[in-house]
């Protein structure tokens, strides 16, 4: 129905597994993006306010329990420069938390747990995620393991590059835990960077 505002639960599909709870059917002759759900924070008028969709499922004994989260954010409410982003939320044992986003300009940005990398010398230093990050090579260093914040189903592929030397690293090796570049390819308080993708 047109403008049927939603409240509550609009239907109720534990007893038939195919059913569609909310269909929204969009039956004119109009073209191109026809908004089929649209959603609408009404509060005060606040930086990063979102709506959002929030999924869950059943666990052995949690019950249900919310696994991801979509949200669209308002990034800046000036008036004639309002910005958004795209929020995505996924959990880990615990509640959903960003893990990705697409700003105003269409970047992607990962937004997981940092790596650690306690044997890249002395004091070495890291930023980022299992995906894309910078390393500082510290003092004294043997060779540089960058063991990643969560486990990979599969090794992913990944790209080295020393930026201090301008080379691109071929001497490493990756597993579904850790990249373990070379000692021969880095020098102390050398920057590399990594970018990693799963497949």
């Amino acid at each position: 129905t047109t403008g049927t505002s939603i409240s509550g639960d609009f239907v109720n599909a534990s007893t038939d597994a195919g059913a569609r709870p909310i269909r929204a059917i969009i039956n004119n002759n109009g073209t191109g993006v026809r908004v089929g759900v649209q959603m609408w924070h009404l509060g005060t008028a606040t930086n990063n306010n979102a709506t959002s969709l929030l999924f869950s499922a059943m666990r052995t004994t949690g019950g249900a329990t919310d696994v991801g989260q979509i949200a669209g954010m308002i990034t800046d409410i000036t008036n004639t420069a309002y910005k958004g982003a795209l929020v995505f939320y996924v959990a880990d044992n615990a509640a959903p938390s960003e893990r990705m986003r697409i700003d105003r300009g269409g970047h992607v940005t990962y937004t997981g747990t940092s790596p650690s990398v306690t044997t890249c010398g002395t004091s070495a230093v890291i930023a980022g995620n299992d995906m894309v990050g910078r390393v500082t090579v510290g003092t004294s260093s043997t060779t540089c393991p960058i063991t990643f914040a969560v486990t990979w189903a599969v090794a992913p592929v990944c790209t080295l590059r020393n930026q201090t030397a301008l080379l691109n690293i071929s001497d490493y090796t990756v597993s579904t835990s850790v990249i373990t570049v070379a000692d021969a390819v880095i020098a102390d308080s050398d920057v590399l960077t990594y970018t990693c993708v799963g497949y």
